[in-house]
């Protein structure tokens, strides 16, 4: 896309409930159920023949193309700086990749234990994704919902496409009861105001990540003491403590 438009175009990426992982089923730690789905429609799609996911990650992935289908592989690729707006316990994700067949209060014992575990699923995938470029970011806080990125269904009596100015985080290092919107403004003032050294840092990056490819070495390493400017906002609190998500509590 970058190509298609005027070299000054600024360029953001604001996935929001989208960042699906590539997790087993929570009762069958062999069974990729949500893998194999993809694998089977790019029989049709030939999205990874075609070239049509992201370039970098087909290269680094040539022997099994079909893992750029999924953040845990390309997130780290993208040279567009962008920010993850996903609940840790999102309701697709816990249904469609982690088959949970039930939510609270209609969960057994088991069922509930998976539930938890399910929020270390993601952020183990979430955290690398983020501090893999420069100045990613991603906001997780603990609520059981999908979509955040808009307020007008919050009056609605089920827990999806609401929260963005009412549910929040009182994350460590920032400011308390921080909601899904002003966490993302965090992260776009980040990178809005200095937006040209932002891309530059990011081009630099992209360079070693290609020759990472190029060499066969993978993907680069960074050296000691090498940062990597991010806006991480990840809810401390697990489910069902946090006060500001109505729901499952």
């Amino acid at each position: 896309m970058r190509t298609l438009l005027p070299g000054s175009t600024r360029l953001y990426g604001a996935p929001d409930a989208g960042f699906f992982i590539d997790a087993p089923l929570y009762n069958n730690a062999t069974n990729y159920f949500y893998r194999e789905q993809f694998i089977a429609a790019d029989t049709f799609w030939n999205s990874t023949g075609s070239g049509t996911l992201n370039a970098r990650c087909l290269a680094a992935f040539a022997a099994e193309p079909w893992r750029c289908f999924f953040p845990n592989s390309y997130a780290p690729y993208i040279e567009t700086p962008w920010h993850a707006m996903m609940a840790a316990y999102d309701l697709a994700s816990l249904s469609l990749i982690y088959g949970l067949p039930c939510l609270p209060p209609k969960c057994g014992p088991a069922e509930l234990e998976a539930l938890r575990l399910w929020r270390s699923i993601y952020l183990g995938a979430l955290a690398p994704a983020v501090s893999s470029f420069p100045f990613n970011g991603a906001f997780a806080d603990s609520c059981l919902v999908h979509e955040q990125n808009v307020d007008y269904c919050s009056g609605q009596p089920v827990p999806n496409c609401r929260g963005w100015l009412v549910y929040n985080v009182s994350a460590p290092g920032f400011p308390p009861a921080l909601t899904p919107q002003a966490g993302f403004s965090a992260w776009f003032d980040a990178v809005a105001g200095n937006y040209e050294g932002v891309a530059a840092q990011r081009r630099a990056w992209a360079a070693r990540v290609d020759e990472g490819i190029a060499s066969g070495r993978g993907y680069p390493q960074r050296g000691a003491g090498e940062a990597v400017p991010q806006v991480l906002i990840v809810d401390p609190l697990e489910w069902p403590k946090n006060p500001s998500c109505p729901f499952g509590t």
